[in-house]
């Protein structure tokens, strides 16, 4: 999902979702998840793309997300079943 996201190459929300081969409304939560850790995901409507409005990276020096969430595994946790999820496996 985040190399999507910082490729631009997402597509619209149903396509978007159809690439992560979960339903439209998951993949609604899964970006609100990722905003309530700080990323900065916006859609585009002239080029139907969702990106990010500066430059991210989910597992910064800044940013603990194991300790956000209480030493459990961010993977499965926030994302559910992506194991690789910010990986570039599957894109």
């Amino acid at each position: 999902m985040h190399l999507l996201i910082k490729r631009k190459s997402t597509g619209n929300s149903e396509e978007f979702a159809a690439k992560m081969h979960i339903s439209r409304s998951q993949l609604m939560e899964h970006i609100s998840e990722m905003k309530q850790l700080g990323a900065p995901v916006k859609y585009c409507k002239s080029r139907r793309v969702y990106h990010y409005e500066h430059d991210w990276e989910p597992f910064s020096n800044d940013l603990n997300l194991n300790d956000i969430m209480g030493g459990e595994s961010p993977y499965t946790l926030i994302f559910g079943k992506w194991q690789n999820y910010f990986s570039q496996e599957g894109i």
